[in-house]
């Protein structure tokens, strides 16, 4: 298993919210931090956890290149979330034909009322997910929901609205970063937002780090200074600087003149989303 340190304030959080979920119903939380600060390793965690308290977990992730289908990361939840209430979804889709959209990637003609078509496929995905909580307690992962399209965010907010007396917790990953204030992405998150809890996370300060270097790299913890000097505590940074320790030494990859080209791609796509 991949090492974890530096988080207990924010499992802490999540596992409140576990505990809540079951006894009075759960919300959305969105997670969000900048690129590379380890939200969705932070999820993970929670997922491992959750299933261990006797959760279904399902992810979706955001995929923003053309052609994605709509709907694109709650289709991916419910294929998982059929696998585990296979004959409640499956007589759910009788009862509402609105749910083919969500199982069916066959595009449709656009109804004549988008608005109450969309209505009623939100509607009727909620009514199946509290329907399937009474079975088995729920997570949803939205992964990566800056990158989301706007069905996917309307649904989450409608969801947002309507399942708070359901044992359905759905966690979101956001990035803080990029997002163009006048976008309709935007706006919507905003409006998300309003209905969920927030799980801001920052980097890795050098207690974690020293944590981190005595589980995966002992002989460099006294250069955690150096590390954190380097990667200023940035999860993603700090893992592509360790891979590169194994293949050279240790006075190379500590080089600020001469980073690993992970770090430098990492840093590349971190610096385009501030532009």
């Amino acid at each position: 298993m991949a090492i974890f340190v530096g988080r207990e304030r924010e499992l802490q959080s999540l596992d409140e919210r576990l505990d809540e979920t079951l006894a009075l119903g759960g919300k959305v939380v969105l997670v969000s931090g900048e690129p590379g600060v380890g939200k969705t390793r932070l999820v993970e965690e929670l997922s491992r956890r959750a299933e261990a308290r006797g959760f279904v977990v399902a992810w979706g992730r955001s995929w923003e290149e053309e052609g994605t289908p709509a709907y694109y990361p709650w289709r991916q939840a419910l294929r998982r979330l059929r696998g585990s209430f296979g004959p409640l979804f499956d007589g759910a889709r009788v009862d509402c034909p609105e749910l083919e959209v969500l199982f069916d990637d066959v595009r449709r003609a656009a109804p004549r009322d988008p608005a109450e078509a969309r209505f009623r496929l939100s509607d009727a995905l909620c009514e199946l997910l509290r329907r399937a909580a009474e079975e088995e307690p729920i997570v949803v992962v939205l992964d990566d929901l800056h990158s989301a399209d706007v069905s996917t965010l309307q649904m989450l907010h409608f969801v947002a609205r309507h399942l708070r007396s359901s044992r359905v917790l759905i966690v979101a990953t956001l990035r803080d970063t990029g997002l163009h204030a006048q976008s309709e992405v935007t706006e919507l998150i905003a409006k998300i937002a309003r209905e969920a809890a927030a799980l801001p996370i920052g980097r890795l300060g050098r207690e974690a780090l020293v944590g981190w270097l005595e589980a995966a790299a002992p002989d460099l913890v006294s250069n955690v200074d150096r590390l954190l000097s380097i990667s200023e505590g940035n999860p993603l940074f700090v893992g592509e600087l360790l891979a590169s320790a194994r293949r050279r030494p240790a006075h190379d990859w500590l080089s600020a003149r001469e980073l690993p080209l992970g770090i430098r791609e990492a840093i590349r796509v971190h610096l385009a989303t501030l532009r």
